[in-house]
């Protein structure tokens, strides 16, 4: 789910990207941050796992946009589709793992839901303004 706002993100163009980028994972980090009141022990172990999360599965999101870039064959695009997102669950199924063995597993689930909540929070104010550009334009 992490990756989905940063795709939402990335779609609206080049410019801006990486200021955009970096002010919703500055957000996202004081989200996760106040709902899992984390020690500063337990903080020092969960960024760098945290961190790794994200970049396995971006790195795991750009493999699947280039295959889809790069194919024609609607039959191995959906193939490896499909083969990409079990890959994607995988690499969640890892950290979580990891996590839960850090923080335990009901702050494991209390940082699922602040992520879930964090993204759907950040969805609804992408979705809001998307809807206020078109009211403001006339269509």
């Amino acid at each position: 789910m992490a990756i989905t706002v940063s795709s939402v993100v990335n779609s609206f163009g080049q410019s801006g990207d990486k200021r955009m980028d970096d002010k919703i994972e500055a957000k996202r980090i004081g989200h996760l941050t106040n709902e899992l009141d984390l020690k500063p022990e337990e903080a020092k172990e969960f960024w760098p796992l945290y961190n790794a999360l994200k970049s396995d599965l971006k790195a795991n999101k750009k493999k699947a946009r280039q295959l889809i870039k790069n194919s024609t064959d609607a039959d191995i695009v959906l193939r490896e589709q499909m083969k990409i997102e079990e890959e994607q669950l995988a690499i969640r199924h890892r950290y979580v793992q990891k996590i839960k063995a850090l923080i335990g597993a009901e702050r494991t689930l209390s940082f699922l839901k602040a992520e879930r909540g964090f993204n759907a929070q950040m969805l609804k104010g992408l979705r809001g303004k998307r809807a206020q550009k078109r009211k403001n334009s006339g269509f």
